[in-house]
């Protein structure tokens, strides 16, 4: 009975953390997609120049809106 109930609490848990994940990437998403609008409509008002100027921006603001425990692995150029 005892292995029984462990294996729910194992399952559970990986359940729990599976979906936060999922979750928090489809916000991360969203996020990003408004990034890339703002991104597109200053490129209309000529403030950024170019595809690259547009990439830039997303990249250098999304990255302020990632978990601190990711950024420790990636760096930001």
């Amino acid at each position: 009975m005892k292995l029984l109930f462990e294996y729910r609490f194992i399952i559970a848990v990986v359940l729990i953390v599976v979906l936060y994940a999922v979750f928090e990437w489809q916000r991360f998403k969203t996020i990003l997609f408004a990034l890339m609008l703002v991104a597109k409509d200053k490129a209309k008002d000529f403030i950024l120049k170019g595809g690259q100027a547009q990439e830039n921006y997303v990249v250098d603001k999304a990255y302020k809106f990632l978990p601190k425990r990711i950024t420790l692995f990636i760096c930001q150029s």
